[in-house]
């Protein structure tokens, strides 16, 4: 037989075909010899036909079976062929090498006739001593095979369940010890644990918990039921459960429209048929939320959660759970879409519409198409649920492709666009009325700004010198909390000076406001108030978001300054102000996606996010009559859309047609010029419909200047088959090919 093989971490798309005497699954993981040495990879073909390329030799199985189910198989190729990734790339992440770790050596009988049971390889050797094993093995009555094992959980006694009495930065400025440390952050990062979580997960014993709780830095105890927590569906919302007809559904409607609750509603039934579900989410800090509401509904052992910030540990164990069909369903960010989730039965894709589903680097892929994909694969039901949906993702609804169901929205409030351009202050006068009444009547305020730092550029007021990034072609920010000037790409960092390195003058000053800057202002007018600023170099971890926002709402912080993170997905009904400091930044980018972009994120932060009733957004601008603010100003979604779509249209651009962006970088600028054009211009005479190529808008980044340029295709196919054939030919590494990216930048 022979067995097409995807090689684990290959940097390129090309398989292998091997040969083998034995009957090998698809998805199995193998060891081939390559070019002299032993590699690892996955089998994701086979035939009886000899292949007209040389044939490589599989000289091991390593587990002998597969982890992934054959829906899953065909998925993972299919998102390689289809984001041009390494095949072998995207198996590792479904295949993680964590499990590796607690994999235990098992005795497995051939044959029931020898009265044998699977028994731990230690524990047979130990009973029936080492040379029977042989004999066994060498009758072929048993086989020695690796199983991944994970410790089942205990049964709760008196649900005692442990939660962290204090904030984070509190705990840790308390203990000292590295095991309390490790016991308080992962108190931190998950969102409902029970005393057996952190035993079994950590190791720790509970001695070190009595101790923590003794500090008074832990709770321990029985859960507690929150009063808000649901286990029934709404009256209200079982007509729209009714409704859904399809197997690809576009689930519309606000924050506080039951969005949520509709699709537990649907998890549940899903679970109760004796199917399994998948719960993806954008960010690791919405995990927790969606899955303890889960947990509620279905039992605590039924739901596992999957991210990055998990432990290796606790990844491993969550991953052994699914495989083995231990829990029904998994909660989890984008790497989740390949959990190994047995007898899937629903995909649900809440804010279907982040960017965070794309992943950029290598592999590329997007989750919410991955997902989309192996729920047909799986004769599954996929749900994506969104206020702002993914354009492409409306027009098919459109067309009737996929079914469109929007919950009627419960909330609105008041939005008003401030002309700022005779304004001498970065946050206007209007905006420091609003700010001061909301204070007033007991309500909180929320400041959205789009940089972090101080201010995005500093500027000579002799010669008018900006200055860069000796490695990137960008601009320095000043962060005044560590009086530095910083490269938010390549993250370079100089100490702060106000002497002009062109002319000498000591004469550079901060230009434009960051999150620092706002902070600084707001502090100085508003000294009586709790003021806290939420950004990547104050928060280390995107829990400590959700403390903050829950600190909020409680009434101990009056006004929050961040960044975009502070509006994702979260309720903030002590909200009465959001303000939008910078409208025009975000719009007045070279990129055909900006003006989409900029009304989803303005959209979701003054509509969906702020989840209040008689509150106000407030959104600056020097452009107050561009026709965007009339939509948003309406709330008119729809309106948007089809005039977005209108434009798309004309100009030939997603999603009516495909856009293949390629990008080349190069330590030498004019040899990437030569490269680039010498790849556009096979492709163009070969009957590709070529944009560029062109500088990228960020031409230097860490001392590598990059150039890109687009394909339009109606037959991405053929135009990724083209392109890696003249790619190859070009002799260069290192491209990056990134199909309808969410940005070009």
């Amino acid at each position: 037989m022979y067995y097409e093989v995807a090689i684990s971490r290959a940097s390129q798309m090309k398989t292998h075909f091997c040969e083998s005497s034995e009957d090998i699954d698809s998805g199995e993981r193998v060891i081939i010899r390559l070019n002299g040495r032993k590699c690892k990879g996955y089998v994701i073909g086979r035939t009886e036909e000899p292949p007209p390329n040389s044939l490589n030799q599989i000289v091991e199985r390593i587990d002998g079976y597969s982890f992934v189910d054959a829906a899953l198989v065909e998925t993972l190729v299919w998102a390689g062929r289809r984001y041009n990734s390494p095949i072998g790339r995207l198996f590792d992440i479904a295949v993680p090498k964590c499990i590796d770790r607690y994999a235990v050596s098992t005795v497995l009988p051939l044959s029931s006739f020898i009265g044998l049971e699977k028994m731990p390889l230690r524990s047979f050797i130990s009973k029936y001593g080492e040379g029977h094993l042989k004999k066994l093995i060498q009758s072929g009555y048993v086989k020695i095979q690796r199983i991944p094992m994970a410790k089942e959980p205990h049964p709760r006694l008196q649900n005692e369940s442990v939660e962290l009495c204090v904030t984070l930065q509190e705990a840790l400025h308390v203990v000292k010890d590295p095991i309390e440390t490790q016991v308080a952050n992962y108190l931190f990062i998950n969102d409902e644990v029970y005393v057996d979580d952190i035993v079994r997960d950590l190791g720790v014993s509970k001695r070190v918990l009595s101790d923590l709780q003794k500090k008074g830095l832990i709770r321990i105890g029985p859960k507690v039921q929150r009063a808000d927590e649901k286990n029934v569906l709404d009256d209200s919302l079982g007509f729209y459960l009714e409704q859904m007809k399809r197997d690809e559904i576009l689930l519309l409607g606000s924050k506080s429209s039951g969005k949520t609750d509709l699709c537990i509603e649907m998890i549940r039934r899903t679970v109760q048929k004796g199917f399994s579900a998948l719960y993806l989410v954008p960010e690791a800090m919405l995990v927790g939320q969606v899955s303890t509401r889960l947990k509620n509904v279905l039992g605590h052992l039924s739901v596992g959660i999957y991210h990055s910030y998990l432990s290796e540990a606790r990844r491993a164990f969550q991953w052994i759970q699914a495989w083995k069909g231990k829990i029904s369903v998994v909660v989890g960010t984008r790497s989740a879409v390949f959990c190994p989730l047995r007898n899937l039965g629903l995909i649900v894709i809440e804010h279907e519409e982040d960017e965070s589903y794309y992943q950029y680097e290598n592999p590329v892929y997007d989750a919410v198409e991955v997902a989309r994909r192996r729920a047909k694969l799986s004769n599954a039901r996929v749900v994506m649920v969104s206020t702002t949906p993914r354009l492409d993702h409306y027009k098919e609804s459109l067309d009737g492709k996929i079914q469109q169901i929007e919950l009627q929205e419960r909330r609105k409030c008041s939005i008003r666009v401030l002309n700022t351009r005779k304004e001498k202050s970065f946050v206007a006068g209007d905006t420091m009325t609003f700010i001061r009444s909301t204070l007033k009547s007991g309500r909180g305020v929320i400041i959205v700004v789009r940089r972090k730092g101080y201010s995005p550029w500093i500027q000579c007021a002799v010669c008018g010198f900006i200055v860069e990034c000796p490695k990137c072609d960008v601009s320095l920010s000043y962060h005044r909390d560590e009086n530095v000037f910083k490269c938010h790409l390549c993250g370079y960092t100089e100490e702060a000076s106000d002497k002009c390195p062109r002319c000498g003058a000591h004469a550079l000053y901060p230009r434009g406001a960051g999150t620092e800057r706002i902070e600084q202002h707001l502090k100085r007018r508003f000294a009586s108030y709790e003021l806290v600023r939420l950004d990547r170099d104050t928060v280390r971890h995107p829990q400590m978001v959700l403390e903050y926002l829950r600190k909020f709402e409680r009434g101990e912080i009056d006004i929050i300054v961040g960044t975009k993170m502070i509006t994702r997905g979260i309720d903030l009904n002590r909200a009465g102000l959001i303000v939008v400091m910078d409208f025009d930044g975000l719009l007045n980018v070279p990129d055909f996606t900006a003006r989409f972009r900029t009304f989803r994120v303005l959209f979701q932060t003054v509509s969906e996010s702020a989840g209040f009733e008689s509150g106000t957004a407030v959104v600056q601008t020097y452009n107050p009559d561009n026709e965007l603010l009339n939509h948003l100003v309406d709330l008119d979604v729809h309106g948007f859309y089809k005039e977005e779509l209108a434009k798309r249209k004309e100009a030939l651009y997603p999603p009516f047609t495909n856009i293949i962006q390629v990008i080349l970088k190069a330590r030498i600028a004019s040899k990437g010029l030569e490269i680039v054009n010498f790849c556009s211009e096979k492709l163009r005479s070969a009957g590709e419909h070529i944009l560029g190529p062109v500088e990228h808008p960020i031409f230097r980044i860490a001392n590598e200047y990059r150039f890109h340029f687009l394909i339009k295709t109606d037959d991405v196919e053929t135009s990724l088959k083209r392109l890696n054939e003249v790619l190859t030919e070009s002799g260069k590494r290192g491209w990056k090919v990134l199909l309808n990216p969410p940005a070009l930048i």
